[in-house]
């Protein structure tokens, strides 16, 4: 990332000014700002500009002072180096340790109470248990987040796995689509979901744990026919090792054209598949 001189930074700043009736102009320069490494830039020289849009500025290393930079939107700050952040109305003990960017996803889990409907992102440790999450989270509450999905976190962090959940989250998805399916891939390769009887066909039917409840999953034993993986939904959990990294890693309009060339369905099974053996 390009280092930014100050005296390219002073004409952004200008152009940022220049362009406040106009909105997509605005935002298109605070994209340009992001875009370079601002660890040059004193914290003075922010005064008073405003951050419109949700910026991501954890590549910057920028020095920000709020009392200098206003923020209207929730910006990812990780690498920044922070001064004077407003520190929201809470127990003595909360307001030192977002002062001091100490807070914890496993402090937000234990006391989701106190910090309901306040932006954490800006208090948490730099190397928190799951900075992927925080990067994702775009205007979405970090606490909003564990509360919905509260029996989740709980889970994950009561087996001690809140560090290796952080490596199953997607930077390049959306959120909604991230967070669903690295809780997926968590609880397919930390946990046992059990067959919990079978049904006349004799394909295995699966309870979802409790834990798992506020995603609205469905668990589906396999995919059998090439019309099951043509609507498949990203809420399906299948229970086939392999099945659904193999329909993330090739996605379905490949596996669709791969069929209609090779018929490796013919018999409406996976029987005859050269890679089932690696499912």
């Amino acid at each position: 990332m390009e280092l930014l001189t100050l005296d390219k930074f002073k004409e952004l700043k200008k152009k940022l000014f220049d362009s406040k009736n106009n909105l997509d102009d605005y935002m298109c320069t605070e994209e340009e700002i992001v875009s370079y490494d601002l660890s040059n830039i004193p914290y003075e020289e922010w005064d008073g500009i405003k951050i419109i849009g949700s910026i991501d500025f954890s590549d910057t290393k920028a020095n920000l002072d709020f009392h200098y930079v206003q923020f209207q939107s929730l910006c990812n700050l990780d690498s920044c180096n922070l001064r004077n952040i407003p520190v929201p109305e809470l127990p003595l003990e909360w307001q030192e340790k977002c002062r001091n960017r100490t807070l914890t996803y496993t402090d937000l889990i234990d006391h989701i109470e106190v910090f309901e409907g306040i932006p954490v992102r800006y208090y948490l440790k730099e190397d928190n248990e799951i900075p992927n999450l925080s990067k994702i989270v775009g205007n979405h509450l970090i606490s909003d987040i564990i509360k919905e999905h509260f029996d989740v976190f709980s889970h994950i962090k009561e087996k001690g796995n809140l560090e290796s959940f952080n490596e199953y989250i997607d930077l390049e998805k959306p959120f909604e689509t991230s967070f669903l399916q690295a809780v997926k891939d968590y609880a397919r390769k930390k946990e046992i979901i059990r067959v919990r009887f079978y049904d006349e066909n004799h394909r295995e039917v699966y309870e979802l744990p409790e834990w798992l409840h506020s995603m609205n999953l469905k668990i589906v034993p396999n995919y059998l026919t090439m019309e099951e993986i043509e609507n498949h939904d990203i809420h399906n959990y299948i229970a086939k090792d392999g099945v659904e990294e193999f329909i993330n890693l090739f996605n379905i309009d490949n596996i669709k054209r791969f069929e209609e060339e090779n018929h490796l369905f013919l018999k409406n099974t996976y029987e005859r598949m050269p890679y089932r053996s690696n499912w």
